[in-house]
């Protein structure tokens, strides 16, 4: 699949300014006391909860540790200076909590050409289990 100008130029411009797309979205969900599940660090997950915090909702977070590299630690921290509850959870306890989650943000690593995303190792069972549960 090949993609015209005009639409590369919108792509290009999705991926330059996410947070403020992705911002205006999410106001229309978000209300206090929503319990969130994220995998691992992304930046852009990070700067959305943190957009949601400093507007005065409440929300929890569980995160997933995000093996092997442990990312989700670093989010966990990050959220912790923001004084957020979170919850650091292992990888394999996700389909456990997942009655709990009101919504999944999850990263990418990478998008691709036709629209394929790449992620973390787990990011796929953290789907399955979000659509298990719908």
């Amino acid at each position: 699949m090949s993609f015209s100008r005009r639409e590369q130029a919108i792509s290009l411009f999705w991926l330059i300014s996410p947070s403020r797309k992705l911002s205006s979205t999410l106001n229309k969900i978000w209300k206090d006391d929503l319990t969130i599940l994220t995998h691992g660090y992304s930046s852009i997950v990070y700067m959305l909860i943190r957009s949601a915090v400093e507007s005065g909702f409440k929300i929890t977070l569980y995160v997933t540790e995000a093996r092997p590299d442990n990312s989700g630690e670093k989010m966990k921290k990050k959220l912790d200076d923001l004084n957020v509850p979170v919850k650091l959870v292992l990888d394999s306890s996700v389909g456990s909590i997942m009655a709990k989650i009101d919504y999944v943000f999850l990263g990418a690593e990478a998008v691709v050409e036709n629209g394929g995303i790449i992620n973390k190792v787990g990011t796929f069972t953290i789907a399955l289990c979000a659509k298990s549960q719908k």
